[in-house]
């Protein structure tokens, strides 16, 4: 699998984490070993008694928009479980798209070092479960969160087999377009999604979905 079918694969269709797990050949014969890896890695230990790490990806340029409503939930219901929980809001970090270089040969360091490469990426290797929370743009993921899925090409194989919730928010009764092209690819597992369309304000969130059982 090279980078071109690769991107191919990800703009085909983001998905609905309902992917059936379609088998991958993920690695290429190019790897970089991993010299340096990121303080993020170190960061990420065993959680005891069955409980899992669990990285949550938000990715609206609004700090208190709807989407901020799903992951504040999700987030409080997870930890009151005892779950380990580590946030990323893409849309307030240092993040840039990928290069296309293939420097890192789908398993290696990426040459960008700034807040994907050193804080998210070996915390995704290493959870248990990846939420991915967005606003729907243009019947699509932010800009945000495209980016950082761009991104997981640097360590592809090691961020398959993952668990996966997709929650999202819409401000009209928008078809849920995207089919489980990514979600297949990567070989998640879904453990739930939710569309929360006709949400114009946090309140329409609460109204129409949240106390109606949704998340």
């Amino acid at each position: 699998m090279n980078r071109h079918d690769f991107i191919r694969l990800a703009v085909a269709g983001f998905g609905t984490m309902l992917a059936s797990g379609a088998a991958i050949n993920f690695l290429s014969n190019k790897n970089t070993p991993e010299a340096n890896v990121p303080a993020a890695e170190a960061a990420q230990q065993p959680t005891p008694n069955g409980k899992q790490r669990i990285v949550v990806i938000t990715s609206s340029p609004h700090r208190n928009g709807m989407t901020s409503v799903l992951a504040e939930q999700f987030i409080k219901g997870t930890e009151a479980k005892g779950h380990s929980v580590f946030r990323f809001d893409a849309a307030f970090h240092n993040i840039h798209g990928c290069l296309v270089c293939d420097a890192c040969g789908m398993n290696g360091l990426c040459v960008q070092k700034e807040d994907i490469e050193n804080d998210l990426i070996m915390r995704l290797v290493n959870a248990d479960l990846i939420a991915l929370i967005t606003p729907v743009y243009y019947w699509h993921v932010s800009a945000q969160l495209k980016t950082c899925i761009d991104r997981f090409y640097a360590r592809t194989g090691r961020i398959s087999g993952k668990q996966s919730v997709l929650l999202a928010a819409a401000g009209s009764d928008v078809p849920w377009l995207w089919t489980a092209t990514l979600s297949g690819y990567m070989r998640w597992q879904s453990r739930g999604t939710l569309l929360a369309t006709n949400c114009k304000t946090r309140k329409d969130i609460f109204e129409n979905h949240l106390s109606a059982g949704c998340l």
